[in-house]
């Protein structure tokens, strides 16, 4: 239905790395194995239509990254029977073809701090606020990620975040 009104857009599969927690512990080569990984895991998810965490969790394609060498047998102490049954063999594919091409990336911002967590929580819970009185869905402005970005942008430019540009600037 959403995608219908062209609402839904699905994770681009070369961006998805970006969304897995603690992926800002790897280093560049890690994090472009991480990449590579997650592309796969993500077409793979699109192509027989079931969500990415049927096919193979975070967790694991964050293992994965950090080995330079991948066996079956690694794959089937790690993840479910049925799981490793169907994927273990292009991961291991997936994986050696990574680690010959994969670029090393420049590694991903820390998470928040405690103080900037707390300070996202009361900026979301004013953007609530706000969308409320505007009898809007909140999450056209307050979602999480959106304003933690727009912390960790304001940190280190002194400016608003463009995600809060355009018809967003007044209500904020």
């Amino acid at each position: 239905v959403m995608a219908d009104r062209g609402r839904y857009q699905p994770t681009d599969p070369e961006e998805y790395f970006r969304n897995v927690k603690k992926a800002w512990r790897l280093d560049g080569f890690e994090l472009g194995m991480l990449q590579r990984l997650c592309a796969w895991r993500e077409r793979k998810a699109m192509a027989i239509d079931v969500p990415r965490n049927r096919v193979v969790w975070d967790e694991h394609l964050l293992e994965f990254a950090k080995s330079r060498r991948l066996a079956q047998d690694s794959i089937h102490e790690l993840l479910p029977r049925n799981v490793a049954r169907r994927y273990a063999a292009e991961l291991v594919v997936e994986h050696a073809s990574a680690v010959e091409s994969a670029e090393s990336l420049e590694p991903l911002a820390r998470p928040l701090t405690q103080g900037q967590s707390q300070l996202s929580k009361t900026l979301r819970q004013i953007g609530r606020q706000q969308a409320e009185a505007l009898q809007l869905a909140h999450e056209l402005l307050a979602r999480k990620r959106d304003v933690e970005a727009c912390i960790l942008h304001f940190l280190t430019s002194g400016e608003l975040s463009p995600a809060y540009g355009g018809w967003r600037y007044p209500v904020v």
